[in-house]
């Protein structure tokens, strides 16, 4: 099966374990309801509205954070300052999703996709700031405010992934039915996935996700994404060297700014 077959039909399904508690259990397995996502039109409308203005005023606030970042990413290293990288999301559709460089340029020379893992030599110095925080995250409200993203939701795989994964778990085909979002039930209660059979024991978070979808339960997943993204602000401070390189780099683009005015 592939990312564009249809969605599956049926109402039921039984899924293999869900760690950490889940839906109720049928003789050991959990029995849940994921023939079609847990929100009303009105709902998903609300939130559609809410990702709009919540990205809008995240982009304007952040933006002196934006500029500090993309200018100490292009001192760091060498390469393009924004990483691109195709995904596949809402309805099947492929889009581009941004990130700020945390890795060497060619990073997958063979052409081959490779998952980052721990100690990868391939994260630049920066770079291991970056993730360590999810600050290389931030230029994805710019794929929320245009519509390919939403603050909260699955998050979005390659389609090399999207493949081996619906090998193992047709079922994931089933959260195609939402926007992928820059956080996400599977991204607080697992974290991020090594490999593809982590990225399946993920997802069955997600599948919880889109049972139990409601605005209530974003706002509680988004205190996550604001722990993730804002409280790094003044954490990355305190990372050697990098407090007084930030508080240069600010200076420098105040400088520019003004320079500009005048």
């Amino acid at each position: 099966k592939g990312v564009a077959d249809p969605l599956p039909t049926a109402s039921y399904a039984l899924l293999s374990r869900i760690p950490k508690g889940g839906s109720p259990h049928f003789r050991g397995e959990p029995l849940v309801d994921i023939s079609s996502c847990g929100m009303t039109e009105f709902e998903k409308n609300v939130k559609r509205l809410a990702d709009i203005v919540s990205s809008f005023i995240a982009l304007i606030l952040l933006s002196p954070l934006l500029l500090i970042i993309a200018i100490w990413v292009k001192i760091d290293s060498k390469g393009d300052v924004i990483y691109k990288q195709e995904r596949v999301g809402y309805h099947c559709k492929k889009f581009t999703i941004y990130k700020f460089r945390s890795m060497v340029t060619n990073a997958e020379a063979d052409g081959c996709p490779a998952l980052s893992s721990e100690n990868d030599n391939r994260i630049t110095k920066l770079g291991q700031i970056l993730r360590k925080y999810r600050i290389d995250e931030l230029p994805q409200f710019w794929n929320v405010l245009v519509g390919d993203m939403s603050l909260v939701g699955p998050r979005p795989e390659r389609q090399y992934f999207v493949d081996q994964i619906i090998k193992e778990a047709p079922l994931y085909s089933l959260l195609f039915q939402v926007r992928p979002g820059i956080t996400s039930m599977g991204m607080v209660k697992y974290g991020y996935a090594k490999n593809v059979q982590e990225m399946i024991d993920r997802f069955r978070y997600d599948l919880l996700y889109l049972e139990n979808m409601s605005i209530a339960n974003d706002i509680k997943i988004l205190i996550g994404l604001a722990i993730h993204l804002f409280v790094p602000v003044f954490l990355i401070m305190l990372e050697p060297d990098m407090g007084s390189a930030l508080v240069f780099l600010f200076m420098f683009a105040c400088m520019l700014f003004i320079a500009k005015l005048s």
